[in-house]
């Protein structure tokens, strides 16, 4: 696709991107801003009420607000070509007349709704910490720390973390023999991690005993390698570097990528002994992006080329709240109210539906319902397990979830005190 100038350019992509994918963008549109009751009926009210207290609409409008001119200016070319399909397209896609609706025009708030979907599944920690505090019930602290490494110092100590070779492995007992015939048996010392009791703290066993069989646990991870990885050009045939990335993101998150090469004219001043001289030159981005996002998560340019991987940063963490008679108790030991915000989610062929979110000075409350078979894929089956089993429940706690891209700003974040439950230092 080619453009005179950089804004034209990006407007071809939004006009691509609802050529091909007009339904993509309408059912991400309703999903990101938790209104996917209003397009497919009762069935989507989990999945509103989880997208909602997770806090993925208020992050947007957040986001939105805090917008300088160039960055409206290069959303807004986008949606326009979106929106430059959607006016003269002569014939829907089929989603469209089988659920009987039709598009409305698409806005930057849409946009916003949509990045923010990917910020929140590209920092997906808190379940992982809720993992590591459940196991805490199990095992001692610093087994499930080099389980669940979350610090520096619980990964390799080997002062070049950007290649482990087999002798290092070897030096932290790590190194598996290409014939092993059980890959989670070669390390004693990770699964017997000074044990009072071995049979306590056997990892296999006591899983086996348990309903969350460890298999099951671990099935996401044991397949899971290096997901972004370069070669230098000093060993490589042309003498040029090569990417490698793999964007490891479930249907979710993109149910396929866009793939596009778009170009466009640039111009640049040079100061000389003479006065500023201008020129202009061709330039292009290659690579592949989400529809619904003007961005490029692999690119190719004359000058470099890039990749995306989800780093699991720490952005996100979990507190557990006493609450009682809509008070909860807080860090200095006094009874404050819960606040709240009510939401009303409109249900097609059905009857609005109410709910307040919830929230004190550490985070939101999450429900028990958040985490059912129905919010899946957000979440993973033993986590849920866990949680629907979970003794707090039945013992007037709730776990508090604060983000750092949240705009209810909790004093607390990545402060936890060890009198909630230290699931992260």
């Amino acid at each position: 696709m080619e453009a005179d100038t950089y804004y034209g350019a990006i407007y071809g992509l939004g006009f691509v991107h609802a050529k091909d994918r007009l339904w993509q963008l309408n059912f991400y549109r309703y999903l990101t801003s938790g209104r996917l009751a209003e397009l497919v009926g009762s069935t989507g009210v989990p999945i509103d009420k989880f997208v909602r207290t997770i806090g993925m609409p208020r992050a947007a409008k957040a986001m939105i607000a805090s917008l300088n001119d160039e960055d409206r200016n290069f959303l807004q070319n986008y949606v326009n070509g979106i929106n430059k399909v959607a006016e003269n397209v002569a014939l829907y896609p089929a989603e469209f007349y089988i659920l009987m609706t039709g598009f409305d025009k698409f806005t930057i708030d849409d946009v916003a709704g949509m990045i923010m979907f990917f910020r929140v599944f590209l920092t997906r920690d808190w379940d992982v910490e809720y993992l590591r505090g459940r196991l805490t019930e199990i095992y001692d602290r610093e087994f499930v720390d080099r389980l669940l490494p979350f610090q520096k110092k619980h990964y390799f100590d080997t002062g070049n973390m950007e290649t482990i070779l087999d002798h290092e492995l070897e030096q932290f007992g790590f190194y598996v023999p290409e014939n092993a015939e059980n890959l989670f048996r070669v390390d004693e010392e990770l699964y017997h991690l000074r044990a009072k009791s071995k049979d306590k703290f056997d990892f296999q066993a006591n899983f086996k005993e348990s309903k969350w069989g460890f298999q099951e646990l671990v099935s996401g991870w044991n397949n899971v390698g290096s997901n972004c990885w370069a070669i230098h050009g000093n060993f490589t045939h042309t003498g040029k570097p090569i990417l490698s990335c793999d964007p490891h993101l479930g249907k979710f998150a993109s149910p396929t990528w866009y793939p596009v090469r778009i170009s466009w004219n640039e111009t640049i001043t040079e100061q000389t002994d003479s006065g500023p001289v201008r020129s202009s030159y061709r330039t292009y981005i290659a690579g592949h992006g989400a529809v619904g996002v003007p961005l490029f998560g692999y690119i190719k340019t004359p000058f470099l080329a890039g990749g995306a991987t989800a780093l699991n940063p720490d952005a996100k963490d979990l507190f557990l709240e006493e609450v009682e008679d809509g008070k909860y108790l807080s860090s200095d030991g006094t009874w404050q109210d819960v606040e709240k915000i009510h939401e009303v989610i409109k249900v097609r062929l059905g009857s609005d539906v109410h709910f307040d979110i919830q929230y004190t000075d550490n985070g939101v409350l999450l429900p028990k319902d958040i985490m059912t078979k129905d919010t899946r894929p957000f979440h993973d089956a033993v986590v849920q397990e866990m949680w629907e089993s979970d003794d707090i429940w039945n013992q007037g706690k709730m776990y508090a979830l604060a983000q750092y891209f949240d705009p209810l700003v909790f004093k607390n974040l990545h402060g936890a005190d060890e009198q909630f439950w230290p699931l992260l230092s």
